[in-house]
């Protein structure tokens, strides 16, 4: 996460080896909130698959909700270090704070 800036976004492609078969992560640093007294980028960060990707005319920000496995991490703007973590399947939301 060093390289995190204001406008950053970043669409990568994993290959799983399988015909027909791959991932699209997309991280984009979508708002600067304050984890107890750190300023800290808000990534938020989506997984889809190649083929629903495709289907939405490569465009990640239309793949429905419900398609995607949504992440959000707060980046310590001045240590470059996680400073808090949540992810979000269907309606069930896991947390974690890692500083304080």
């Amino acid at each position: 996460m060093l390289a995190l800036y204001n406008d950053f976004n970043l669409k990568r492609t994993v290959d799983l080896r399988q015909e027909g078969a791959g991932l699209i992560i997309n991280y984009e640093v979508v708002d600067m909130e304050k984890i107890g007294n750190r300023e800290c980028y808000k990534v938020e960060q989506k997984i889809t698959t190649e083929a629903i990707y495709e289907q939405m005319n490569k465009d990640i920000a239309q793949i429905p909700e419900a398609q995607t496995l949504k992440s959000t991490i707060w980046v310590n703007k001045s240590e470059r270090i996680t400073a808090k973590s949540q992810s979000k399947v269907e309606d069930n939301v896991m947390e974690g704070v890692l500083i304080e």
